[in-house]
Order: C-alpha cells, then sequence, then structure tokens
C-alpha cells in the first residue's frame, strides 16, 4: 500500500507548519519517555486513516494478491475443467469469509499498530517536536490537512505510475542489451582460440596404466598371378 508515503507527506507538512501553530507552551511539552509515547500515540491515531484496514482488505485491493481461479481450471486436462470450474464458483463463499475473518483481525491489530508507531515516534522526535505536531493536528488546519491529503495522494499516485512505466520499460531494454552484449564478449574469446591458425591441435588424453590395447590388421587380399600360355613344342614326323 502507499500508506507510507501517505504518512511521509503529511509528517513533512505537519514540521513545516509547526513553527506557527497556535496552543504550544512549554507546559505542553512531554518531559517522559512515558508522557512522549502517549501523545506520540495520539498523533499516530490521527494521522491514520479510520477506513486504511477496509481499503487493504477490499476487493479491489485483494484482487491483485488472490490466485486467478479461471487461469487455474484452465491449466488441467480439458476433461476436468468443468469440474474444477463448479469447486471454484462454489468456493467464492468460503474465500469471502476468510477475507472478512482476516479484515476483523486486521482492525483487532491497529490500536498496536499505533502504539507500535508512536513508539518509533517517540524515539525519533524530541518532546518540543511532538508537542507543536500534537497541536498542530488538534487545530483546524491541521485536521483538513488530514482529510485532504489522502485524495492528494490519489491523484499523485497514478501521475507517478505515468512517469515510471516508460522508465521501468527503458530499464528492461537496456537489461537485456548489455546481457545480451556481456553474454557474446564472453564467449568471442574462446571462438577466437578454436578458429585461429596455427591453434594447438586437441591431444587425446593418456590411457591409465595397466590398460590394454588390441590392434587387429586385416592382410590385404591376394592377387591372383596373370595366366600364361604354354610353350609350343614342334610334332616329330
Amino acid at each position: 500500500m502507499f500508506r507510507s508515503a501517505l504518512l511521509a507527506g503529511v509528517a513533512g507538512l505537519t514540521l513545516a507548519a509547526c513553527g506557527g501553530a497556535a496552543g504550544t507552551s512549554i507546559s505542553q511539552v512531554p518531559d517522559t519517555d512515558a508522557r512522549k509515547a502517549a501523545v506520540a500515540t495520539e498523533i499516530a491515531t490521527m494521522m491514520t486513516d479510520p477506513a486504511m484496514m477496509d481499503q487493504m482488505f477490499a476487493p479491489e485491493a485483494m484482487a491483485g494478491a488472490m490466485p486467478d481461479l479461471s487461469a487455474m481450471c484452465a491449466a488441467i486436462p480439458a476433461d476436468q475443467q468443468a469440474a474444477c470450474t463448479q469447486r471454484m464458483e462454489g468456493s467464492s463463499a468460503t474465500l469471502q469469509s476468510v477475507q472478512t475473518e482476516m479484515m476483523d483481525k486486521a482492525k483487532a491489530m491497529q490500536p498496536q499498530l499505533m502504539q507500535d508507531m508512536g513508539a518509533i515516534m517517540a524515539r525519533t522526535y524530541t518532546g518540543e517536536e511532538l508537542a507543536a505536531m500534537h497541536a498542530f493536528y488538534k487545530s483546524p488546519e491541521g485536521q483538513a490537512i488530514l482529510q485532504k491529503q489522502p485524495q492528494v495522494m490519489a491523484e499523485f499516485m497514478p501521475a507517478v505510475m505515468a512517469r515510471m512505466q516508460p522508465l521501468q520499460l527503458e530499464m528492461v531494454q537496456k537489461l537485456s542489451q548489455r546481457m545480451t552484449a556481456a553474454a557474446a564478449a564472453a564467449t568471442a574469446p574462446a571462438m577466437a582460440a578454436t578458429t585461429a591458425p596455427g591453434s594447438a591441435v586437441p591431444q587425446a588424453a593418456p590411457l591409465p596404466p595397466g590398460t590394454t590395447v588390441t590392434t587387429t590388421v586385416t592382410p590385404p587380399a591376394a592377387t591372383p598371378a596373370p595366366a600364361t600360355a604354354a610353350p609350343a613344342f614342334p610334332r616329330p614326323n
């Protein structure tokens, strides 16, 4: 969620405006760790939208975290898809029940979360800063800023995403180009070594001791001698 950005923005506006906040006096400055924690927890509660948990578990917010049930059924054999779809449709009530249960648990955690945030603020800010922040958020101006800040962030975040998407695309393209170039550079020396003139011919590995090598020699086929005519002798009279 973008709640952290919202809190950071509100805190920045608060510190900028606290210098002129009315109603802040030295008697209001928390002077003990326990008092600082209490004031900081109250400030954290004022800074936090009560509907935050509802927004976190809203259907549109949960859509990205939940598995695509239709895609799960599409990935199984065709003869089983109908039964899968029927089971998934029947599980929607179970999904809604679990979602509601988790939302209730998250809402129950909110007071403890505010105490956790208050403890961090108490360690970070001085007593004077906490007193000024508290006075500002109690003022009409501070209340108006808290009410309007979600609207500011709702309009601001789409603008951020519109500027970031081209940058993300450029990052992916550059990463692909540089990885391709690095892979080509790594394989180039090996390719050059195997094709360069005068490169050494790989030698066969020596045989281990005791290895017997048998060589079979096949003699060439015998060539028949050429036929010669018998000598002719004169017949006696």
